[in-house]
């Protein structure tokens, strides 16, 4: 029975964890309080969305992307739990264990969640918020050449964000 508790406070620190990294780097909760459910919509093909944010970089006015929704919570601690077994192997052990059934999920568990964050930097562009969070910052960024993030770039900048600022909150 202990064990199930600690699974619960596990679950319940990566969802205030990803509530309040979802507010501070993106102005822009995930709508888990307000659905009341541990679940968030992402986008339901990464190509589809980084279409749309680059059709709405350049001005396009409308967001349109297929959505679907995922156990958010469930889907970020599995891949917390995998990351914690196979971070450490060699690349040859870590391609050999990601075929057991236990490891699975992996590849698929990280896909969604990058999902969340195409659907975070669409949705920004979409509804631009003056808001300085990070967010904004990315969006502002340029290189030396004076050229603004890719989609790819501002994806998977918003990627890092939300995972390590659900497990940096949750711990």
């Amino acid at each position: 029975m202990r064990s199930h508790s600690l699974l619960d406070f596990i679950a319940q620190a990566h969802t205030r964890g990803s509530l309040g990294s979802g507010d501070l780097a993106f102005g822009l909760p995930f709508g888990m309080l307000k659905s009341g459910r541990d679940t968030a919509k992402v986008a339901k093909s990464a190509e589809e969305g980084f279409k749309a944010i680059e059709t709405i970089s350049k001005g396009g006015d409308a967001l349109s992307i297929e959505e679907e929704e995922i156990p958010y919570i469930e889907y970020l601690s599995a891949r917390a739990e995998t990351n914690a077994c196979l971070a450490w192997l060699p690349p040859t052990w870590k391609r050999i264990l990601q075929k057991l059934p236990v490891f699975s999920a992996h590849p698929l568990t990280g896909r969604k969640l990058a999902a969340l964050s195409i659907m975070a930097v669409a949705r920004r562009l979409a509804n631009p918020n003056p808001r300085q969070d990070m967010l904004q910052k990315l969006l502002e960024a340029r290189d030396d050449e004076g050229k603004a993030l890719s989609p790819q770039e501002l994806s998977a900048e918003a990627f890092v964000l939300i995972v390590a600022g659900s497990d940096t909150i949750a711990k």
